[in-house]
């Protein structure tokens, strides 16, 4: 019995197959059998398999008419004989050890499931890495919650998970590893957390995750409320309902009303308010709970619909919300807009003397502020981020356990969604630290 089987369904991937299965016949790990669906690809895809399988005699090519990832998947499933499972798309690749100290962790802590940290890859724009969320001890909770990647790609699986709970992923579906990698975990006694990033997913325009059709919008929906039902049978849902909420929410405002707030894809606000009237998401406890559990994802949902009224009507969907936040969602949006943010920031450099700062967020706002601070004249002494391995214009990442020498230092806040959490954390441990956000700015215009 090999110790993996790798499955990897390919579909039209002639640009980056070869890369994807290089990566994988020079795996550390040698034991491995390696499993790949031809599902109907034609161009060149086909001819580049044969290749490998003619080297690498651990290739069992599967050959079939096209019937999607789902679908593939699970015919490799039927065929896999090894102890364990993993699965890589074809426009993907793998470090060369991952699969080896993935084994060995599974082996050594006696693991149903190990993951690790994904590299996400936006070629020509560097890369950022997704970590496996692990908040609590309850596996079920870590995975449901909004912040956490419940792709299959990047994971190992024990194979026995999917035999003895009868698991696929459900075929002509979007978003198929959600429901599926639920599922497992459930049935997990032991998972392990790995903090290398051995999986690169890389992002490209033209890709399944970069489009929007009614369907998509649909499916959103309708996968959430098969976890909801699944929960449900099992006794659970009082325990994460609040959690599965936030994430599919957070899953609408990724992938539906990111186009909308840019005044793109407006043809199927349609199909969203269909949905949102079938599934009442938006009900006043659902609200209610996002902004007392989940407040990341609240703000950004308001904003993104905040911004979506600009551009075609929402139904009266921001009546569910706080009129007060409503307002300062208009007001933060008409100042990113007109770049006030960053003429009130530097002002304020300026008029105080402030020679360095520290800047709180890594994300677009720090990156769109950089170059104003630096005009003024004002040095970046670092960046503190989640994410400690981003690369922000040659800017020292930052633990927040580092800003302890840096108490003296103004602290920019440069999150939107985050600005209250994040200022009253550092109100609460550097006492007579000045911190500058943007409704502190605009408080002071007023």
């Amino acid at each position: 019995m090999p110790k993996i089987s790798l499955i990897i369904p390919v579909y039209n991937t002639e640009a980056f197959l070869q890369r994807c299965l290089r990566s994988v016949v020079t795996q550390t790990l040698r034991d491995i059998e390696i499993i790949v669906v031809n599902d109907g690809s034609t161009d060149s895809s086909p001819a580049i398999i044969e290749r490998f399988v003619r080297e690498d005699d651990r290739i069992l090519l599967i050959e079939q008419e096209n019937r999607g990832l789902s679908a593939s998947r699970n015919r490799a499933l039927q065929a896999a004989t090894g102890e364990f499972v993993s699965f890589l798309d074809s426009d993907d690749d793998i470090k060369e050890d991952m699969l080896e100290q993935m084994y060995e962790t599974a082996r050594k802590e006696k693991s149903e499931i190990v993951l690790a940290r994904v590299e996400r890859v936006h070629e020509g724009r560097g890369s950022t890495l997704i970590y496996p969320y692990r908040e609590r001890e309850d596996h079920l909770y870590n995975i449901l919650h909004p912040n956490a990647s419940a792709i299959a790609c990047g994971k190992l699986f024990k194979r026995s998970l999917f035999l003895l709970g009868g698991i696929t992923f459900p075929e002509g579906m979007y978003y198929e590893d959600q429901p599926t990698v639920m599922r497992l975990f459930y049935r997990a006694q032991r998972v392990s957390y790995l903090e290398e990033a051995y999986y690169r997913y890389y992002v490209r325009e033209g890709s399944i995750t970069g489009s929007l059709n009614a369907k998509k919008i649909g499916h959103i929906f309708s996968m959430i409320e098969a976890i909801r039902s699944f929960l449900a049978e099992k006794g659970l849902l009082r325990n994460y309902e609040g959690l599965l909420h936030a994430r599919g929410i957070k899953l609408l405002n990724n992938n539906v009303l990111r186009f909308f707030e840019r005044g793109e894809e407006l043809a199927h606000m349609g199909a969203f308010r269909k949905n949102l009237r079938q599934y009442q998401w938006l009900r006043p406890s659902v609200i209610q709970s996002l902004e007392k559990d989940h407040f990341g994802v609240y703000f950004i949902l308001l904003r993104s619909l905040v911004g979506t009224e600009r551009y075609c009507d929402i139904d009266g969907l921001l009546a569910h919300f706080d009129s007060g936040s409503v307002e300062t969602v208009r007001r933060h949006l008409a100042a990113f807009g007109s770049l006030e943010f960053h003429r009130l920031l530097t002002g304020y450099l300026q008029r105080r003397g402030i020679k360095k700062v520290i800047l709180y967020g890594g994300g677009r706002l720090a990156r769109e502020t950089i170059p104003f601070v630096r005009e003024a004249g004002v040095e970046i002494a670092g960046i503190v981020d989640r994410n400690e391995t981003l690369c922000i214009e040659g800017i020292p990442m930052l633990k927040k356990t580092e800003l302890d020498a840096f108490a003296q230092t103004p602290v920019v806040v440069t999150s939107i969604a985050f600005s209250k959490e994040i200022v009253a954390a550092l109100r609460k441990r550097y006492e007579g630290m000045e911190i500058i956000d943007l409704t502190t700015l605009l408080r002071m215009k007023d």
